[in-house]
């Protein structure tokens, strides 16, 4: 059972564990594992109750060979032989220096905050030489501390509050026993204050009484560990989404590019069957394949392309770009005259307001990328439907849109639009790595520009991109 008391500041650092080796056990039920640099208390009435604690308390440190020592208080020295008589083979314990037994007149007289680091010092080079015998640690208790004064009583608090500095994140744990009747309650206020946590028995029962900085503290570190499992749970998630994904592009650009590489294979062996007269007598057929050829060759180029760009940013850069001074408003006018046979095929009217004589700095190659990508979009997923193209220029910077009057895409799925490997049409299009509008996404980024889109089901596609006209 635990109680709380608030205490007005705190003296002692928290210990946080860092590894499995920074604790030990302290032999005491109520308390069980305890960190190294650990300084408590206990307050009793009896030298059963205090020997209720010490007994356990010892026991386990030698046991677990731990150098133990217990700092006398008073001028008989009952603990000494309370201890032989209940901890086996203490004797040979004492006898080999694995328990010693300091009297505190000897050791701790006068001791105050002006004179705790010679005092501390000198535990400190107890605890190396400790480590260095093949102990695992030291553990120390005293008692029964009393006040003679007001003044006594001070010192030795404010002797304890260096305790708790001191012995932090070293392999010492150090138990200080104080008798209840000889305090009264703001004595036991300020030494519960001073110590990381007190011993009570209430009913006959030992209590913990922690200092409530202590208990903040560690419920504050639990709530940071607990946030801290969430995020890596959540990015170990993302981590393992990530390598699907790309697990799944590996597999369907393998397939793609075999598609326009096996086209090539059929129509190359379907020209070296022909013989020479053949083909001089059935010339637009050979016309027929060459331009075949041709197209499946420009699938594949464009394919290859999409590869390098996908590199390049999961290698985490940024797509390159190289910036040129050219007529944009020329630019976009050559592409979409390219796209018009494509777009009469397949029953879209392309219309063009376009703004003469807008220059800047951009990447030609890659604006044209971003413009047939948009177009094609427009045309797999809209045919039939008139496709617009506008450009203007607006102080410093230039709009490009290009909207289509298809089914549109529905507004909860339209975050997802620029993420890699998706394609939200309800059939998949051949040909298609879920990649273009990513990689649009990608070349505006890189230019410091912005896309959007405007859209909603059955209301046709509305990308708008601005880009500043100099970098």
């Amino acid at each position: 059972m635990k109680t709380l008391i608030e205490p007005t500041h705190f003296n002692c650092p928290p210990i946080v564990l860092d590894e499995a080796q920074a604790f030990t056990s302290s032999g005491i039920s109520v308390v069980k594992k305890i960190n190294w640099g650990t300084h408590f208390c206990k307050f009793f009435n009896t030298y059963q109750d205090l020997m209720d604690i010490l007994i356990p308390y010892f026991q386990t440190g030698l046991d677990h060979n731990e150098l133990c020592i217990w700092i006398n208080h008073e001028d008989k020295n009952p603990v000494y032989t309370l201890l032989l008589q209940h901890i086996p083979e203490l004797e040979a314990k004492i006898e080999k220096g694995q328990m010693l037994f300091f009297e505190r007149e000897v050791c701790f007289k006068n001791a105050c905050a002006k004179t705790a680091a010679p005092l501390l010092a000198d535990l400190l080079e107890l605890e190396k030489k400790a480590l260095n015998q093949g102990y695992n640690g030291l553990r120390i208790a005293g008692g029964p501390t009393n006040f003679s004064t007001h003044q006594a009583k001070n010192d030795f608090l404010n002797f304890e509050n260096e305790v708790c500095s001191t012995f932090y994140n070293h392999k010492i744990i150090a138990l200080c026993c104080y008798r209840t009747c000889e305090c009264d309650s703001q004595v036991i206020f300020n030494v519960i204050k001073s110590h990381q946590f007190a011993l009570i028995l209430q009913d006959g029962q030992w209590e913990m009484v922690e200092n409530a900085s202590v208990k903040l503290l560690k419920d504050e570190l639990h709530r940071q560990n607990i946030e801290l499992e969430a995020r890596v749970k959540e990015r170990t998630k993302e981590l393992e989404h990530a390598l699907k994904s790309r697990d799944d592009f590996f597999s369907v650009a393998s397939h793609e590019l075999k598609t326009p590489i096996t086209a090539l294979a059929l129509y190359l062996d379907g020209l070296l069957l022909k013989d020479k007269n053949y083909l001089l007598e059935h010339f637009d057929e050979f016309i027929h394949l060459i331009k075949k050829i041709k197209e499946q060759s420009i699938c594949l180029e464009t394919l290859i392309d999409k590869l390098l760009d996908v590199t390049s940013v999961l290698n985490e850069q940024n797509i390159p770009i190289e910036r040129s001074y050219f007529n944009l408003s020329e630019l976009v006018a050559s592409i979409t005259e390219r796209y018009k046979e494509n777009c009469r095929l397949a029953g879209c009217d392309i219309k063009t307001n376009i703004q003469p004589s807008i220059f800047g700095y951009w990447d030609p190659m890659r604006i044209e990328q971003v413009l047939a990508n948009l177009i094609t979009n427009a045309i797999k997923y809209a045919p039939r439907y008139p496709i617009i193209i506008v450009l203007k220029q607006e102080r410093e910077e230039i709009t490009l849109e290009v909207k289509d009057y298809g089914n549109g895409i529905a507004k909860a799925e339209q975050e997802k639009i620029f993420d890699p490997y998706v394609q939200l049409s309800s059939k998949k299009i051949p040909g298609g790595l879920g990649l273009g509008l990513w990689i649009v996404k990608q070349i505006v980024d890189a230019h410091q520009g912005t896309i959007f889109l405007e859209s909603d089901t059955g209301k046709g596609c509305h990308f708008h991109i601005r880009l500043p006209i100099c970098p």
